[in-house]
């Protein structure tokens, strides 16, 4: 098992009382509980069991790490997933051999991202005892509860104390809820020269447009993002991003994130990247269905 990098007294808690790591609330609620790896949905079973096989391939590609750190955004209700969503976050159905939030946090991990804020509203509690404190995968898990979803930017700005102590650091930020072969370690050039830089407030990873989207978000011309252009892309849900983009977003108040990147790119300051590989957005139950089926058939050759 890869250990990692800070040991477990090191993971201090914040100021904010209501941002906590895995690892305090498990023994405040729990008392030493393992953590649980999903193994079928609405069951579990104990990491212990599968640990190993989860941090191989993490242990055997990266030995160092860098400063920056990533959020994964799973504080979503998943209503377009309903029923599968009723009784169990969208972040922890399975597809394939793992949930779909586990494929993130082990992406993260290959790419030395061992420091990984999850934000959660809906069933968030369940989140936190399926993944614990991140130490089967290899990283160190912190949440960011909600009370009431706070959308894409609130959520952001409510987690910036863990995601940039300094507050002068970008960090990484992917949705719980999509596929994809990216290698988020392909980002860090882009996160270095970003760091400091006034004009660059924001990096994204554009794709190709899907066919439940196909007129696209936004236009990429020489690595600049912009509202308009020909052909447009889409976003894919994987970004770099600046503390100052937060600046005006209030504690506690819910507020979109594609207002401030369209502000962002009127102003020039937005950056990105063509992504032509693997990527899928489940959204819907048979979007979940089809990559499973995929992924297990890819498992039997």
């Amino acid at each position: 098992m890869l250990r990692h990098r800070h040991s477990q007294k090191s993971v201090t808690r914040s100021r904010d009382t209501s941002i906590h790591s895995a690892n305090e609330m498990k023994h405040e609620a729990h008392g030493t509980q393992q953590p649980r790896h999903i193994d079928k949905i609405g069951e579990g079973a104990s990491t212990a069991q599968r640990s190993d096989s989860l941090v191989q391939p993490i242990n055997q590609r990266f030995h160092k790490s860098h400063p920056y750190q990533a959020m994964i955004l799973a504080a979503g209700r998943g209503d377009r997933m309903r029923p599968l969503t009723d009784a169990m976050p969208k972040p922890l159905l399975k597809v394939g051999d793992y949930a779909l939030i586990e494929y993130q946090i082990m992406a993260l991990a290959r790419a030395g991202f061992y420091d990984v804020v999850i934000n959660h509203a809906y069933l968030g509690e369940m989140i936190e005892q399926a993944l614990g404190d991140g130490s089967c995968y290899g990283v160190n898990i912190r949440y960011s509860p909600e009370k009431t979803v706070l959308e894409t930017a609130g959520g952001i700005a409510n987690a910036m104390p863990l995601l940039t102590p300094s507050g002068d650091l970008p960090f990484l930020v992917v949705n719980a809820d999509i596929y994809c072969a990216f290698d988020y370690a392909a980002l860090l050039p882009a996160m270095v020269a970003m760091q400091g830089d006034p004009q660059k407030l924001a990096y994204l990873v554009l794709v190709d447009n899907p066919a439940h989207h196909a007129d696209g978000d936004f236009a990429l011309e020489q690595g600049q993002v912009m509202l308009d252009g020909d052909p447009k892309l889409t976003f894919s849900g994987i970004g770099i991003y600046q503390p100052p983009l937060f600046n005006d977003v209030q504690p506690g108040v819910a507020v979109k994130l594609s207002g401030l990147l369209k502000q962002a790119m009127q102003a020039g300051k937005v950056w990105g990247e063509h992504f032509q590989g693997t990527w899928i957005d489940i959204g819907t139950p048979e979007r979940l269905a089809a990559l499973d089926r995929q992924l297990k058939l890819q498992s039997k050759t």
